[in-house]
């Protein structure tokens, strides 16, 4: 099978076919001085909370540089979503305390009830939901929600859409990235949305008319 994959890391779908890689997105941390202040907070946080393992490069650099160690940050509970933002957590040494299986915001909301979640850092993108942040103040969890990276699109050149079988969309970012690039889309059936908000924005857009 002929994959068209369009997030960032496609080595999960190695085994499933002949994969063109292109990234319509990138992602652009914040400048460590626009959120060193932050990071200095750290220590005060029991629980971190990862919603994307976009973020966890730049949490733990930024957390070095702001003169933790390894063993500061292995004292943390984190609380992440899927299996590959665990697996990302664990590249960097960090054990993921709980895993939400929803691949969802939603699905977070479980753990914070069961966790016993003291208090939270959570670092994400600027383009995330407000559903956490609005559900930790309703639980009245002492927090610290912060944007830590940008998701920037790219509008390179599309390969002719009929040399694949699949059309692989990792994000509502990668959906809406795809949207611009062209006025030529594929068949709903074609294209795979990873996680059940991806899906929703696909056929959001795909419901849309040009002009």
């Amino acid at each position: 099978m002929r994959i068209l994959y369009l997030g960032l890391d496609p080595s999960r779908y190695q085994t499933e076919g002949e994969i063109t890689h292109l990234p319509l997105i990138h992602i652009v941390p914040k400048p460590f001085l626009e959120v060193a202040h932050l990071f200095e907070k750290l220590k005060n946080y029991t629980h971190v909370l990862f919603t994307s393992r976009s973020a966890i490069p730049p949490y733990v650099e930024y957390a070095f540089k702001s003169g933790y160690l390894l063993s500061h940050l292995q004292e943390k509970r984190y609380l992440v979503i899927g299996e590959a933002t665990s697996q990302a957590l664990l590249e960097y040494q960090l054990t993921p305390h709980a895993i939400a299986t929803l691949p969802t915001a939603e699905g977070i909301l479980p753990l914070l009830d069961s966790q016993q979640v003291a208090s939270l850092f959570f670092p994400h993108s600027s383009l995330s939901r407000p559903l956490l942040k609005t559900e930790l103040i309703s639980r009245e969890i002492p927090h610290l929600s912060f944007p830590l990276y940008d998701t920037q699109f790219h509008k390179p050149p599309l390969p002719p859409l009929e040399l694949f079988e699949e059309i692989v969309f990792t994000s509502p970012s990668t959906v809406k990235a795809f949207y611009q690039c062209t006025q030529n889309l594929p068949p709903l059936s074609k294209c795979r949305a990873i996680g059940p908000i991806t899906k929703k924005s696909l056929e959001y857009f795909w419901a849309l008319p040009y002009g």
